[in-house]
């Protein structure tokens, strides 16, 4: 089956490339060298108090995660690789990557942010709010139009959201504050679960629809370069009912896209050039890895122990020579 499904999505993707270029075929993990050296010993345990499974986020040198305090989930956040944990946002209820991440970048005014979007999946009007990792009140930053739904990610004044297009995922890049607002498009019908945005890149983690009557749902890495406009594939994978294989997460950190791989004998982070080059896959730190951020080199893994009831955030340096 994967063999005539790549096939199908090479064409899709060189379709999908702007100004009409030819796109880099979408990598498959299965077939990637694993890279020169992997992660190097944990720097840091950041926080081991966190429930079953939580969500982390990284950018402009803060890491923001979720964890449960005093008997809701909450937002802690270390607003620079020097900086002591705060609570950024008492009672945050997103807890699990599927209820729709946030995202830490650099907002419209140059300060790190973080952004997450309320009511969208529902019938209420669809925010982004936002709070600086210097702390103070979530404020509401833009108001998406009806269709519009999480996750969100923001760098500077491009905030990247997710929009339904006859059915169909698509990614919007809206500029702010109060617009333009410009479609980016989509590869394969389906839906997103993550994205992220750094420069003129744009990535999303997605849950495509399954070909014919095949008993699997495909999953893609998506990437756009928004200078050309457009958006291809950059890596398919056959996910099963039950998850191995399934692209979860995508993250964009000097000049690559990072994306992780649910897998049998271990989660895989995979790293894509965006400009081109040899792709690599490297094993995910950790016994039970089971959610990644990324920044400037250095790898933020949410670890599950003790059989799932606990995790903890740990700090690595992924040592790939680059």
């Amino acid at each position: 089956m994967r063999s005539s499904m790549a096939m199908v999505v090479v064409l899709v993707g060189a379709t999908l490339a702007g100004c009409g270029e030819a796109a880099d075929p979408p990598v498959y993990a299965d077939d990637l060298p694993p890279a020169a050296r992997g992660f190097a010993p944990a720097v840091r345990t950041i926080d081991d108090a966190l429930g079953p499974v939580g969500f982390v986020a990284a950018d402009a040198g803060a890491v923001v995660w979720s964890a449960p305090r005093a008997g809701g989930m909450s937002l802690l956040a270390r607003a620079t690789p020097r900086a002591g944990t705060r609570e950024l946002v008492p009672r945050f209820e997103t807890s699990v990557v599927s209820d729709g991440a946030f995202d830490v970048g650099r907002g419209s005014r140059g300060r790190a942010v973080v952004v997450w979007t309320q009511g969208c999946d529902g019938p209420g009007r669809c925010l982004v709010q936002s709070v600086a990792l210097t702390g103070g009140r979530p404020r509401t930053i833009a108001r998406l139009p009806d269709g519009a739904r999480s996750p969100v990610a923001i760098d500077g004044t491009s905030l990247v959201y997710v929009a339904d297009a006859a059915g169909c995922n698509e990614l919007r890049l809206l500029t702010l504050p109060g617009g333009p607002d410009s479609s980016l498009g989509r590869g394969t019908c389906g839906s997103v679960l993550q994205v992220d945005v750094d420069g003129s890149f744009v990535a999303a983690a997605v849950s495509t629809e399954p070909p014919g009557d095949e008993d699997s749902f495909p999953s893609e890495a998506w990437l756009s370069d928004v200078r050309n406009g457009g958006v291809r594939i950059a890596q398919v994978e056959d996910a099963g009912y039950s998850g191995p294989d399934q692209i979860t997460q995508v993250m964009l950190d000097r000049g690559a896209l990072f994306t992780t791989r649910l897998g049998d004998s271990g989660d895989q982070l995979v790293r894509i050039p965006v400009n081109g080059g040899a792709a690599t896959r490297t094993r995910v730190a950790g016994s039970s890895p089971a959610v990644v951020a990324r920044d400037a080199g250095t790898t933020y893994v949410i670890d599950a122990v003790k059989e799932g009831r606990r995790s903890a955030l740990l700090q690595y340096r992924l040592d790939t020579g680059r």
